[in-house]
């Protein structure tokens, strides 16, 4: 058996399963395993008792194929012996061994997660393997071993452990360092080799391993050493679950060590989520662009301001919109936005500016939605909040000074200026707490109803959404007054929001905002999303991983227990937006300039990690910008696509398909003789002639006349069906003071009524 010396130098490449590790794998992992030998053994013999004729034993991660060796002797020759490694230099060791025993057992190239295909079997072996596989992936896998495993079959887990607390898991790592020397390696050794496993070997507590192991109708531990442990999970036709805690089993601990007894850590533990995401935090702009990029000419049309690095606008294209323009007065952060999106308009300008523009492209006149995230640094509950109010600050270091608190009103004028039929609008929390609700919130309320909205707010939490990170955020959905009926033909659309209780109001402590009354129907935004903590993010790319290299701050974190902010154990309890992050919760908010560790190495979060967090894309190019802020300042792509979707359907589809509507019964009572009203009004001509000629080259007046006759023809007779008249009555409404405007108004008129009766025919036959 050739002698382990890998890590006799230190290693630039995270531990790989490797020629130079597979060569010597034997000896690596009997004097870095307690008890390695007499496992081996021991699951030979649990083998021997479940093994069954016909059946397929397999060893997942199988390495040199030892321990299949082993239970050849020991099982009916009937037995199929199947060992599955992603490895090749694994898989060559194996086969030496088994051309020189002359054995049976068979071995496979294979993925673990994605390829891993058990069937028909009556054991399944991970042996120290499932720490290898990302946090994100394990439900998945062992899911899969249940699924192909007989009734009474048996899956043998054998893993690394953390302690449930800070105390009991120095305990386990003092032991086992011992433990390490006493085998012959030398301090270096073992921590070049520690430092070489970072992020590739992420062990979960006792605790999290039984929860992945809960489909199974037994669960007991067989063995524990130090920092190992064996499970023996059983799936069976048992009416009952019985799952034994390691608490159960006296713990070996090593001669000359003491066993420190302390009080079990109660941690909030968030059960594994669901593999499967409407929206999943792991994407590829790339490939959402082409998608969007092939069906442009079908979908919403969608206007970004404050467009930032464009967290809100790649939410919009997820859930399958076309972002047609966008306005961000920080050039160097449009830069980057146009360096992802490539939207047809782009604009670098404040949009105090912006708003007073004369004229603008015809499309953002047909936006179906606006959307913005006015700055909210004087609002936020982590900054000066009042006492920047009605102040000119600078955003972000070396743009323009502005009145950052006024730029939501200028939002909604905008929203005045190109009317579109939708606006969404976030900000943070701290606009609905405290004296904001009367000095903000109120005015903003009433400037949405001033501009022709009726709106509804919400505040949403981005971890209940498919995004690993706790983010609390304020949304306002506004929608056009005169389209309104269509989502809910009871709206009045010229009824007024009474804000006169608030009027004469001086104490924020008494505004309650629940008091105002909607007008349009509350969005369902149920999910069944489960938050995802730490643990299933957590991969660390070493070129990323930047050390704690201040000893005030290393000091903090070693008093800090995970899940905690440093104000915690800060002398002055300062650094409140400094957290230790824990591995079985979902992160605090991901915010600039407020870095975030992780829970038992000194290093800061990585970029992979906080893209993940923030359900940034892989293939995003940050440009010269600063990519933690980016991250940092965005709504969440993940967050923002679901409730985009939700719009769509719930608000947006009625408006833009009115036929389709289920709340039209109005429309039955329509009076024709209302309408035949508002059509000699429109038309007020009866000869084509008398109509002036269209500037556009490929209309004639014939044609246009005909339009007017038809339109007549549908209103006279009653066998049109109801879904026209409720198109033809709103289009009647809408344009009921057309005799005052210009011909070129009426021929788009036409035009638009026209496009809605294709639309409606087609959704009809």
């Amino acid at each position: 058996m050739k002698k382990d010396e890998v890590f006799k130098e230190s290693k630039e490449e995270p531990f790989a399963f490797k020629n130079e590790v597979a060569t010597v794998f034997d000896d690596m992992a009997s004097r870095s395993i307690p008890g390695y030998e007499s496992i081996q053994e021991d699951v030979a013999r649990i083998v021997q008792q479940f093994a069954k004729p016909n059946t397929n034993i397999y060893d997942l991660g199988c390495s040199t194929a030892t321990t299949l060796l082993n239970i050849e002797k020991l099982v009916d020759d009937k037995t199929n012996l199947i060992g599955i490694d992603e490895s090749a230099d694994m898989l060559e060791q194996a086969m030496k061994k088994i051309v020189k025993h002359s054995s049976r057992v068979k071995v496979l190239s294979n993925d673990l997660v994605h390829n891993q295909t058990v069937s028909n079997a009556s054991v399944v072996l991970m042996l120290w393997v499932l720490m290898f596989v990302r946090p994100i992936h394990r439900k998945h896998v062992i899911q899969k071993i249940y699924d192909g495993l007989v009734p009474g079959g048996i899956l043998i887990l054998t893993e690394k452990i953390l302690g449930e607390t800070a105390q009991t898991n120095k305990l386990f790592m003092d032991n086992y360092y011992c433990y390490k020397k006493k085998q012959g390696y030398s301090e270096d050794e073992i921590l070049n080799k520690r430092l070489a496993l970072e992020n590739v070997l992420v062990p979960f507590k006792n605790s999290e391993n039984l929860e992945l192991l809960d489909m199974f109708d037994h669960v007991e531990p067989f063995y524990k050493d130090k920092q190992f442990v064996g499970y023996l999970a059983i799936k069976s036709d048992l009416p009952s679950k019985t799952i034994i805690h390691l608490d159960k089993v006296s713990p070996v601990i090593e001669k000359g060590y003491e066993d420190t007894v302390c009080q079990t850590e109660k941690t909030e533990t968030i059960p594994e989520a669901e593999s499967f995401h409407k929206f999943s935090y792991e994407w590829h702009l790339s490939d959402v662009n082409k998608q969007v990029e092939g069906h442009k000419s079908t979908l919403p049309k969608v206007m970004s301001t404050f467009s930032c690095g464009g967290g809100s606008s790649m939410g919009y294209k997820l859930a399958s919109c076309d972002i047609v323009a966008n306005l961000e007065f920080d050039k160097k952060k449009n830069d980057t936005y146009n360096l992802n999106m490539n939207p047809k308009y782009s604009y670098t300008e404040m949009i105090q500016d912006f708003v007073k523009w004369d004229d603008y492209p015809k499309e953002l006149h047909e936006l179906d939605i606006l959307d913005g995230s006015p700055p909210c640094k004087t609002f936020s509950t982590n900054g000066k909040r009042e006492k920047n109010w009605g102040k000119e600050i600078e955003y972000t270091a070396n743009t323009p000074k502005q009145l950052v608190s006024e730029l939501f009103f200028d939002f909604i004028n905008l929203a005045k200026r190109l009317r579109p039929k939708i606006i969404i609008a976030e900000n943070v929390r701290g606009l609905i707490i405290g004296k904001s609700k009367l000095n903000y919130m109120i005015p903003v309320l009433k400037a949405f109803d001033a501009a022709g909205y009726f709106v509804n707010f919400y505040l949403l939490d981005a971890s209940n959404f498919g995004v690993p990170q706790k983010r609390r955020r304020v949304f306002f959905i506004a929608v056009r007054k005169d389209l309104a009926p269509r989502i809910d033909n009871s709206i009045d659309s010229n009824a007024v929001i009474d804000y006169s209780m608030f009027d004469n109001e001086t104490d924020h402590t008494k505004v309650y905002l629940d008091q105002l009354k909607s007008v349009l129907p509350k969005l369902d935004l149920r999910s069944t999303e489960k938050p995802i903590p730490y643990r299933e993010i957590e991969e660390v790319n070493p070129q990323q991983v930047k050390w704690i290299t201040s000893e005030q701050v290393k000091d903090l974190w070693n008093q800090l227990e995970p899940g905690n902010n440093f104000a915690k154990v800060h002398p002055k309890q300062h650094w409140y937006n400094k957290n230790k992050v824990s591995a079985s919760k979902v992160i605090p908010t991901v915010i600039p300039n407020a870095p975030m560790y992780h829970y038992n190495q000194p290093r800061h979060l990585t970029l992979a990690e906080l893209e993940r967090a923030g359900s940034w894309p892989h293939d995003y190019n940050y440009g010269k910008s600063d990519p933690e802020e980016m991250i940092g300042r965005a709504v969440p792509p993940v967050l923002m696509a679901h409730l985009v979707s939700i719009v769509k359907e719930q608000y947006l589809k009625p408006i833009n398909n009115p036929s389709t509507s289920s709340k039209d019964d109005a429309v039955v009572n329509t009076d024709k003789e209302d309408l035949m009203t508002v059509f000699k009004n429109l038309t007020n001509q009866s000869d084509y002639n008398q109509f002036p000629k269209p500037e556009s080259k490929r209309s004639n007046k014939r044609y246009y006349y005909s339009r007017y006759y038809n339109l007549g023809w549908d209103i006279k007779h009653t066998a049109f069906d109801k879904g026209k008249q409720y198109l033809l009555k709103d289009f009647l409404n809408k344009y009921r003071s057309i005799v005052e405007s210009n011909q070129e108004v009426i021929y788009k008129a036409l035009e638009e009524l026209h496009k809605l009766y294709r639309n409606h025919a087609k959704s009809t036959n």
